[in-house]
């Protein structure tokens, strides 16, 4: 008896440690057509169901750079090959844009070419979820869906240093509700013992900064809520309204993952931009296209994101870019159990 139960706890660490190999793996290639035999070959390991909400971006209006619908046009081909029902999903946003509506973004995005192969949800429908910080509203047509695959532009962003899986599902997996409020939670606020260094102004990407009777006030042009000054600050005077946007920006997505039924992610490592596809002008490419990667851990493939990146550029571009380290909200996403920051590259 004693040699049967030392068995059975064996294979049971043995499962764990499987487990937790299986979800580090990220697999990656350099050819988009190499990608897509894999898709094809791989998907129903992860994928299982019927519909599958394809989370993706389909970018501002004047912007370039987002993914191309010929692109996801061959995902969506692949994925009903494999039996799916598959739909292009993604969230209208809080600021002045054609996207900030469910008709307008619709409209934006077959202008744009998305949606010749499968049907197209823009919707702000959602469903609480509550977190240590806030509650979170995440969008209920993922949340119904009996599957999701995130597909990912890399490219850089002002608040979160870059954006790839964790950023897709931190603010465009939720209502628009949750994005204003992760925003304004990162808003900084004066506390106490300001020394004048100026290394919140200076660090500041709108240049709100501005000193008046020995301390800082944050009201010179408009604040994006990144808490950038917040963590440049060497004595704490500094302190996020709500947390830090990093650690809203994971817990939200956090809440996101926690109602998905099934997930898996696809990162694009192509037209590498400074900016979000949220803006009309993103900047300048910043890195040389570098591939694609596929993992069921939205961490994992983040992690092994911005390493890629790294290496092909010779250089931390999206710190260099945008003054916040990328790793940043990555790591606090694990710290919320969505995965780990150890991978495997498979190919």
């Amino acid at each position: 008896m004693i040699l049967d139960i030392t068995s059975i706890i064996f294979k049971y660490f043995q499962c764990i440690w499987a487990y937790w190999w299986f979800f580090m793996d990220v697999f990656y290639t350099e050819d988009e057509s190499r990608l897509i035999s894999w898709l094809d070959e791989n998907v129903k390991k992860f994928l299982q169901g019927k519909n599958i909400a394809i989370k993706l971006h389909m970018g501002e209006r004047k912007n370039p750079h987002h993914l191309k619908p010929g692109f996801v046009d061959k995902i969506v081909a692949t994925l009903k090959m494999q039996g799916f029902k598959p739909f292009l999903f993604d969230s209208p946003v809080i600021y002045k844009s054609d996207r900030n509506t469910e008709e307008g973004y619709l409209a934006l995005a077959k202008e744009k070419g998305f949606g010749d192969r499968c049907p197209i949800v823009v919707s702000d429908e959602s469903t609480p979820v509550k977190m240590k910080n806030m509650t979170y509203d995440v969008c209920k047509a993922l949340s119904d869906a009996d599957c999701i695959l995130v597909l990912t532009h890399v490219k850089g962003h002002m608040c979160s240093g870059f954006g790839g899986a964790i950023k897709n599902l931190g603010m465009g997996a939720l209502s628009k509700e949750s994005k204003g409020k992760i925003h304004e939670g990162g808003e900084p606020e004066y506390k106490d013992g300001c020394t004048e260094c100026n290394a919140c102004e200076e660090i500041c990407p709108t240049g709100n900064v501005r000193f008046e009777d020995s301390q800082p006030y944050f009201d010179k042009t408009w604040c994006c809520g990144c808490s950038l000054c917040v963590q440049a600050c060497p004595t704490g005077a500094i302190a996020a309204k709500k947390e830090e946007f990093d650690t809203l920006l994971s817990e939200g997505a956090a809440a996101a993952a926690s109602t998905f039924k099934k997930a898996f992610y696809i990162n694009v490592l192509s037209e590498i931009t400074e900016s979000c596809d949220c803006m009309s002008d993103p900047g300048e490419i910043i890195c040389e296209d570098a591939g694609f990667l596929a993992s069921a851990d939205p961490v994992a493939i983040d992690a092994a994101s911005i390493d890629i990146v790294k290496k092909k550029a010779g250089k931390d571009v999206f710190k260099e870019t945008n003054k916040k380290d990328p790793m940043l909200h990555v790591k606090r996403a694990e710290m919320y159990r969505m995965g780990s920051c150890d991978y495997v590259i498979t190919s």
